[in-house]
């Protein structure tokens, strides 16, 4: 009799168990990066925003998502220049990436015009965004790269003539080397190769 009992009970429970879906708890996700973002969801409870398991959040663009376990329940799957943080268990920020700062020491008598070169890793001075191409004086200054870069990386801008005093300065590319060319008036025209030395916090550009 005790056995049937127990039966019936666990029965009964099991009965209950099914009946009752899993309890969910709000979590908030904002963008606020300047990037669209694409997101992984894990243990959720299905929403109209949401396709299958992703959903996009445009720049400046929040949501809110049912799960049903507190884990890592977001992924950032998309490319763009944002980072994810959980700041709880109830709260996601999604902010812009901060590119990696190099001391540029350019000791070329002339200014020079960095470019991205489609490799997507420039960083405009001032607004730290993704830029085409950045300028730097001679002489010391700063510049920003979205990664750790090596010397292939620097990419210069060929410039024309660039009159200081009685010199002019030009900078080719033969190959896949920069050359620097002066010339002073009532002299021949000297042709010098321009070296890009790239370390841990540092970028040498000389001649």
């Amino acid at each position: 009799m005790k056995k049937v009992f127990l039966y019936f009970a666990i029965i009964f429970l099991l009965m209950i168990c099914t009946a009752c879906p899993p309890s969910t708890f709000d979590c908030t996700i904002e963008n606020n990066s300047d990037y669209p973002a694409e997101l992984l969801l894990m243990y959720h409870k299905k929403a109209t925003n949401t396709n299958n398991d992703t959903v996009i959040l445009q720049a400046k663009e929040k949501t809110t998502i049912a799960f049903y376990y507190e884990s890592d329940n977001i992924k950032l799957i998309s490319k763009n220049y944002n980072v994810l943080e959980k700041v709880s268990m109830s709260k996601y920020v999604i902010t812009n990436l901060q590119p990696r700062k190099y001391n540029m020491h350019n000791f070329l008598p002339i200014g020079i015009t960095l470019l991205d070169n489609g490799m997507n890793i420039l960083a405009d001075n001032i607004t730290k965004k993704i830029t085409d191409k950045i300028s730097a004086p001679s002489g010391n200054s700063e510049c920003y790269f979205f990664r750790g870069i090596k010397s292939d990386d620097v990419v210069l801008q060929p410039i024309g003539e660039t009159i200081i005093g009685a010199s002019k300065y030009s900078i080719e590319k033969i190959a896949n080397f920069y050359f620097l060319q002066v010339v002073e008036i009532s002299k021949p025209a000297k042709k010098y190769k321009i070296f890009i030395d790239v370390s841990s916090d540092d970028i040498l550009i000389s001649y």
